[in-house]
């Protein structure tokens, strides 16, 4: 299962491949619990940043009241990868995407 990739589908339509435990190195969850709110926070963002000249798409929410996560992807040539995943993101990172990217949710 380590290396199964999991394809998940954002609200425009693109699929996203994440692969299970991207998540769970920046933080000491289980690995099941942070995929699935990796996989909630792709299918249902609060806030998707992207930036063109990167080919990138950031997903932003909250999980539960005291938690945020943030899922980078970028262009693949099958769809989109993510390739990081952060718990808590500071204000300073989600203003720097905004500086970098267009808001388009």
């Amino acid at each position: 299962m380590a290396k199964e990739r999991g394809n998940i589908s954002d609200p425009f339509g693109n699929h996203v491949y994440l692969l299970p435990g991207l998540c769970a190195h920046d933080s000491k969850e289980d690995e099941v619990g942070m995929y699935d709110d990796a996989t909630t926070v792709i299918s249902k963002p609060a806030m998707v940043i992207e930036i063109k000249s990167e080919k990138e798409l950031h997903y932003f929410r909250s999980i539960g009241w005291h938690r945020t996560m943030l899922v980078m992807a970028r262009k693949a040539t099958d769809g989109w990868e993510a390739y990081r995943c952060i718990t808590n993101p500071s204000n300073e990172e989600i203003s720097a995407l905004l500086k970098k990217g267009k808001q388009i949710i």
